[in-house]
């Protein structure tokens, strides 16, 4: 999905966003590349907010 977005779609930097307290979300968007930036306050909640940027992409695996 990521490299969708940048391949595909040409976007430069897609934003993941999470409850602060939901551990396993945020261990999601770590999981798919993505890195915290900071907590954010927003309508209420408190947000942890991760991003990835299109130079950051890890290569894929070549093809066997």
């Amino acid at each position: 999905m990521i490299r969708h977005g940048f391949e595909k779609a040409g976007l430069e930097c897609i934003l993941g966003i999470s409850d602060k307290k939901n551990a396993a979300s945020r261990r999601v968007l770590e999981e798919i590349g993505t890195y915290f930036e900071r907590y954010v306050h927003n309508e209420g909640r408190e947000e942890a907010r991760y991003s990835i940027r299109r130079e950051a992409l890890r290569p894929s695996a070549a093809p066997r």
